[in-house]
């Protein structure tokens, strides 16, 4: 008893001193971000470099000062987690310390790498920025290497530490679950970068221009595509309309939905149907195959939003095609104008836009790429820019960085509503959706759902009336009619109670990992529609807390906008909570003590991935047939 008396006092007596010092470096790596953070150009990226440097490294000393106390006692502190009042902060400080050594270590090892990049950028006035960039990084790719190894070493210590840690030491851990993400991302961005630019062989990446106006799985009707070749940092593009195709030389038969209210072909221009955004972009590589004869390395898609999001950080420019300035404010409606309105429209205001954007972002400065990272980092949270490489490590890439658009892998409950518009015209601004969602864990751990989603068909502006011919072509619509085919993404094992207000209801399947209820509705202007949807889901969904808490995903279709989302969880700890979202623009999610009970999971059969190859089913009413040639 002495001996253990003796022991917890060691311990308590270390704690206390190791805890201070973890807070002073904490406090320390907090102030190198908020240095760092304020760099504008070149020569204060260098001083701001060094200073941060200066600060993490005093952050190292204290980390590692606390690492040494606590490391002889660390395999006896990991059993004292039953000790009253301190036992859950003994048992977790020796992998904090090591936490925060490990990421002291790598920004470090980050922030020594990046002064020489940053050297040779100040030394580059005008011109091709972009290359000399991109032979600074290529120069210290193994650094970049080594930080982003140690940063994955500080992300499997943080799994080891419970997800609800001590209050004492849960600011500290948020800094280190803040910065980690970001830091990985970054690191291996600068690793996968030279190669991507095009450092030793060409690149060629897809891109497809979106138009929201007419609501697609990934934010738009395809209205216009290109190549765009990156050779050493040199960018070079081509561009078509999406009207222009070899359609003679190859007939894909549509989806069904596609084909029985839209058309029969399936086209390069309608090839965005999945929302599953890998799914998307393995179809629209194979069109990029069999019509351009190309195989891009990547495939990105990007709305009006995302270009916006470029000029932002670039500043408004002058298109001399035009005669206009174009600026982040007006894009989106300059872009509508010249491909709809404008007399002789045409799509190639988008990729005369994107020439100019191009070369600019060659020609960027450090503090222009600063505006840029920060500015395409929002354009990615909202889903404007989507992206998909062939190579397996560029694309964990764009999962780190939030890019992949992928059907969320939660486990817990999930909603994603994913709105086609197949109405033949350009409506989705007049359209409002709101959404009611209400669940209840049942005693038996079913969650019980019943979902609305409301559709109001605002009457357009008599000057925008003549867009377009209605749904099926304007057999089973005017003008101004809106028609979509929605598919609601719910988790595995949901199944179909009851269902209301369809046009057409579509038979349910599993789909991306989850189980989808598709169906067609038509409303007429000015009118209103409502979906109910009634179905259970199954205790699977609460597995991951052992059934103590609950949690939701809702997934942000790209391109929509959403008037409002109410979420209603019943049995909130035996009561009621409600939560509100008023236009919600990018993906968001809760959790919410419990009831706790016992939970028994069903079994499940496995849902592989699609195949995305002819002859294959992708998900429920999507067989993708071979072409007819």
């Amino acid at each position: 008893m002495l001996v253990l008396l003796a022991a917890l006092i060691l311990s308590a007596y270390l704690l206390l001193s190791a805890r201070g010092l973890i807070t002073s470096g904490v406090t320390q790596i907090d102030l190198a971000r908020t240095g760092l953070s304020g760099v504008t150009t070149a020569a204060s990226a260098d001083t701001a470099l060094a200073g941060a440097t200066v600060r993490v490294r005093r952050a190292r000393a204290d980390f590692g000062a606390a690492d040494a106390r606590l490391e002889p006692l660390s395999p006896i502190l990991a059993h004292l987690a039953w000790v009253p009042v301190i036992g859950s902060q003994l048992a977790a400080a020796p992998p904090a310390t090591r936490l925060a050594s490990t990421t002291s270590d790598g920004i470090l090892v980050l922030l020594d790498a990046l002064r020489p990049v940053v050297h040779r950028a100040r030394a580059q006035k005008g011109g091709h920025r972009l290359q000399e960039l991109s032979v600074g990084i290529a120069s210290q790719r193994g650094a970049f290497q080594h930080a982003y190894a140690l940063f994955s070493s500080a992300a499997r210590i943080r799994r080891t530490i419970p997800a609800h840690p001590p209050a004492q030491l849960a600011s500290a851990l948020h800094t280190f679950d803040a910065a980690l993400p970001p830091l990985r991302a970054a690191c291996l961005s600068l690793t996968l970068a030279p190669r991507l630019l095009g450092a030793t062989t060409p690149m060629t990446y897809f891109i497809a221009y979106q138009d929201p106006l007419e609501l697609r799985p990934t934010g738009g009707f395809i209205g216009s595509f290109g190549l765009v070749t990156v050779n050493r940092g040199s960018v070079k593009q081509h561009f078509e309309n999406s009207e222009i195709r070899k359609r003679e030389q190859l007939r894909v038969p549509a989806p069904e939905p596609i084909r029985l209210y839209n058309e029969i072909w399936w086209l390069l221009r309608d090839s965005n149907w999945s929302p599953d955004f890998p799914t998307t972009a393995a179809v629209e590589r194979y069109f990029v195959r069999m019509d351009l004869g190309a195989n891009p390395t990547g495939v990105i898609n990007v709305t009006p939003q995302a270009a916006a999001a470029v000029l932002a950080a670039t500043g408004p420019m002058y298109v001399p095609e035009y005669h206009r300035q174009v600026t982040a404010d007006n894009l989106a409606q300059l872009t509508d104008y010249y491909a709809h309105w404008a007399p002789n429209a045409s799509k190639r205001f988008i990729p005369i836009v994107a020439g100019h954007l191009i070369a600019r972002i060659q020609s960027l400065d450090v503090r222009g790429w600063l505006r840029l990272a920060s500015q395409l980092q929002d354009a990615v949270a909202r889903g404007d820019l989507l992206l998909h490489f062939s190579d397996a490590r560029d694309e964990q890439l764009v999962r780190l960085l939030g890019a992949s658009g992928e059907i969320s892998r939660t486990t817990g409950d999930y909603l994603y509503l994913v709105d086609s518009n197949l109405s033949f015209n350009k409506i989705n601004p007049y359209v409002h959706e709101s959404v009611r969602y209400n669940v209840t864990v049942r005693p038996d751990r079913w969650l019980d759902a019943r979902l609305a989603v409301r559709f109001w068909n605002e009457p357009e502006p008599a000057d925008r009336m003549s867009q377009g011919v209605g749904p099926g072509g304007g057999m089973l619509g005017g003008p101004d009619d809106y028609a979509s085919y929605l598919r609601v993404l719910v988790p595995a094992g949901g199944q179909l109670v009851d269902q209301s207000g369809w046009t057409d209801p579509w038979t349910p399947g599993p789909a991306y990992g989850k189980t989808e209820f598709p169906g067609y509705v038509i409303v007429r202007r000015g009118k209103t529609a409502v979906i109910r949807l009634h179905y259970v889901v199954p205790p699977n969904a609460l597995s991951w807390s052992g059934g103590r808490r609950y949690g939701l995903v809702l997934q942000h279709q790209p391109g929509s906008h959403p008037d409002s989302v109410v979420v209603t969880l019943h049995d909130a700890l035996g009561g009621t909570r409600t939560w509100r979202l008023m236009h919600p623009d990018r993906q968001w999610s809760i959790t919410a003590p419990i009831v706790p009970r016992a939970i028994q999971p069903i079994p499940l059969p496995r849902q592989p991935p699609p195949v995305v190859s002819p002859n294959h089913w992708l998900e429920p009413h999507l067989y993708f047939q071979g072409p007819h040639l």
